[in-house]
């Protein structure tokens, strides 16, 4: 697809927001992000991420901080202690480069180079982190901290994940990888049907423990695992077919990549002061740990009910 048709429904979205909007969904929308104000507007996990992060007073700012610029895998705390998500204007340059050469660029040609706005990601990182800060796990310190920040990342993968799934429209798709870490958009579908067969908020529950056990750095559940996790999350008894199911699901959680989990993770976790000892001394009890915590409960059910009754 062509950028100059991507930039005309960019600017439609934008435009039908300030005709059509007397409320505050005109104020969520960001003019300079690709596709911003389409993402609000036709994917209902995006929008409510938008809303909510907004709710807890963080705003979002093309004033963006050197730390954003050298290292942005770096710069999450520092959205926390300045409340601001920093971001570019990929917007203007792509116009630019559309007035070099009216109607001929097309996206796949710009996309190896083009630096994307993760304000979806790191605005998931902001709604899981208010709900983290009330729960307390039944550990010490530095394994909660841990577990916390694992779960931050998982939901955000969750998040992802579920929000892909609504992009069915090629204009969709364009905009949502846009604004995301990493789409696969050929799972659609299988996520679909699944979907189908199980309550959506259960689907979410299942998924930020497949994310949580793929950011353990584990390749695979076992067999013991994967029976424990869906046992607590669906509790009935699930038939061979429908535990294979689900374990197709969770296999696209552990699709993420290793290279970018162990570049980020270490410098995260060393910028709050925990070590690789420590990380590899929870990855071999987590599991027991959180599903026989009663805080698990009440943190997947707060994340869930965001987006599913």
């Amino acid at each position: 697809m062509k950028i100059s048709e991507i930039l005309k429904t960019h600017h439609k979205e934008n435009n039908n927001l300030v005709v059509e909007s007397k409320d505050t969904t005109l104020l969520l929308s960001l003019i300079h992000n690709l596709g911003d104000a389409f993402l609000i507007k036709h994917n209902f996990i995006y929008n409510k991420i938008r809303k909510m992060t907004i709710s807890h007073g963080f705003s979002y700012s093309e004033k963006v901080s050197n730390l954003f610029l050298v290292l942005p895998f770096a710069s999450l705390e520092n959205i926390f202690e300045t409340k601001t998500i920093f971001m570019l204007d990929n917007v203007s340059a792509l116009e630019k480069i559309e007035k070099m050469n009216p109607y001929s660029v097309e996206w796949i040609e710009v996309l190896t180079g083009y630096r994307k706005n993760y304000l979806f990601h790191e605005s998931c990182h902001v709604v899981s982190r208010k709900i983290l800060e009330t729960a307390f796990f039944k550990s010490d310190k530095i394994d909660e901290l841990l577990l916390k920040l694992i779960f931050e990342e998982s939901f955000a993968n969750a998040c992802e994940l579920m929000g892909q799934v609504q992009a069915s429209t090629p204009l969709h798709r364009i905009f949502y990888e846009a604004n995301s870490y990493s789409v696969a958009f050929h799972d659609n579908k299988k996520i679909q049907i699944i979907c189908d067969h199980y309550d959506s908020k259960n689907i979410f529950k299942f998924l930020i423990l497949a994310y949580i056990h793929s950011n353990f750095l584990n390749r695979s559940y076992s067999k013991f695992d994967l029976n424990q996790v869906i046992n607590y999350i669906f509790i009935s008894q699930q038939s061979q077919q429908q535990v294979q199911q689900l374990q197709s699901l969770a296999a696209i959680a552990f699709s993420l990549d290793d290279i970018f989990k162990n570049q980020t993770r270490k410098l995260h976790f060393k910028i709050h002061q925990i070590n690789e000892l420590d990380f590899q001394g929870l990855k071999s009890k987590y599991l027991s740990l959180i599903l026989n915590d009663p805080a698990t409960s009440n943190i997947l059910d707060s994340m869930a009910k965001i987006f599913y009754t």
